[in-house]
């Protein structure tokens, strides 16, 4: 920890802020328990897929209500309130909704995603200098993975494969909400974004605006739209990693539990390990998308031996080495494109709108993705994971122009590329 170059109230602060995190946890639960979500709720693969659009298409208003928050009054309250607002939510989905309450639920669920940009922000502020980021959120990757996989083994222990059944799986739900409404008390009370600003050296500013203004002078600088589309990516790719485990429950026969510990293992445990590796790797080479090249030649190549892999239980071995080296990699990128955006260092009350189009943008990788695998999975349900991972390979693709379209940006006017500082938010 003392490679972070913080403070002892810094790391405190630090540790404060981390719960934050668990707002966002529901979600990731309904997604990493697939199987166990949809038998539930008695849902389809393209019913799942319309909970899904649903909640990219309300991540729009809610990103930028959030954003304008964060820039405006402060971040601590555009973390303070969805933790509370979702705990609220999951109390809700334990009360046998129908699939039209589900859909209402799903529209008001990404307020929790819209604490992610104010998250950002703060972590930003935490870090002593730029090359210090990538620790600083590998730090934030083992929380989040550290406490996911030890809430996830204890389902596994206490419920083993019965965890599909509804009335376990509504405690699950109750748990992350119990988890989600603590995160909220323990931010609000515990950490204090006035002494971070106080002591950051990072903190920037302009000239506070209204929310359309800031909202054109964000979108004004290109490369909150390159990294917006790069989270088209990110948004589409984490679509793809979701159908791992009922890929190997229908098409291996893997039982629900053990498929929950492998989930475990590659999502969460490894979420440490691959989280702050990745970071690192990113202050290695000093700017995040020249490490997204390769991981995504590793990614592609993932997805296609998934793709041409026979489904046969005896194969469930190598099934599972392709999916962990899937997910690894994933992970080692799943902060490129919100890093990229922080490399810039840009103003704190423009930063969080910024979060805010590049989240807006990106959630068009959900809506795009889940709607056609969800409708392919339930035309060909064995066949149609291998169009899904082939169609994951497409999408990698865009990661290989990263580059160029940062440096396209960085000659445009109002480019946030350091030798042109002085023009970055010009009018």
């Amino acid at each position: 920890m003392n490679s972070l170059g913080l403070s002892k109230k810094a790391y405190i602060m630090l540790l404060a802020l981390l719960p934050g995190m668990l707002c966002m946890q529901l979600y990731t639960t309904l997604m990493l328990l697939y199987v166990p979500f949809q038998n539930c709720f008695g849902l389809s693969n393209t019913q799942i897929a319309g909970l899904l659009s649903i909640y990219s298409i309300t991540t729009v208003p809610f990103s930028i209500i959030s954003g304008r928050v964060s820039d405006a009054i402060s971040p601590k309250v555009s973390i303070v309130v969805p933790c509370f607002a979702v705990g609220i939510l999951g109390i809700l989905m334990t009360l046998s909704p129908s699939y039209e309450m589900l859909l209402v639920i799903f529209a008001l669920l990404p307020i929790g995603s819209g604490a992610w940009s104010a998250m950002l922000k703060c972590l930003r502020y935490l870090s002593p200098s730029n090359d210090k980021l990538g620790k600083i959120f590998g730090t934030a990757n083992i929380f989040g993975g550290v406490t996911s996989a030890i809430e996830f083994f204890a389902f596994v222990l206490f419920f083993g494969d019965a965890m599909g059944d509804p009335a376990n799986f509504r405690i699950i739900i109750w748990v992350n909400n119990i988890l989600s409404l603590a995160a909220g008390f323990i931010v609000l009370f515990v950490f204090d974004y006035k002494w971070v600003v106080a002591n950051s050296n990072n903190y920037t500013e302009t000239e506070p605006s209204s929310l359309v203004g800031s909202l054109i002078r964000a979108a004004k600088v290109p490369e909150v739209w390159a990294v917006g589309l790069m989270s088209i990516v990110y948004y589409g790719i984490t679509c793809i990693v979701n159908y791992t485990s009922p890929y190997l429950i229908n098409g291996f026969g893997f039982p629900v539990a053990y498929t929950t510990i492998f989930a475990i293992v590659t999502r969460h445990m490894l979420r440490s390990f691959a989280g702050s590796a990745g970071g690192r790797y990113r202050d290695k080479k000093g700017a995040m998308f020249k490490a997204l090249r390769p991981w995504s030649i590793i990614s592609s190549a993932a997805l296609l031996g998934m793709a041409l892999l026979p489904m046969r239980s005896s194969l469930i071995i190598p099934a599972c080495a392709l999916g962990l080296v899937l997910i690894f990699v994933y992970t080692m990128a799943s902060t490129a494109a919100s890093m990229t955006l922080t490399e810039y260092n840009p103003p704190a009350n423009l930063q969080g709108m910024m979060y805010s189009i590049v989240t807006t943008v990106g959630s068009l990788g959900t809506i795009i993705v889940s709607n056609i695998c969800g409708r392919i999975l339930d035309a060909q349900p064995m066949a149609g994971y291998k169009y899904c991972f082939l169609l994951g390979i497409l999408i990698e693709l865009i990661f290989f122009f990263t580059g160029n379209m940062l440096r396209f940006c960085s000659k445009l006017p109002n480019s946030m590329a350091k030798n042109r500082a002085d023009r970055a938010f010009g009018d």
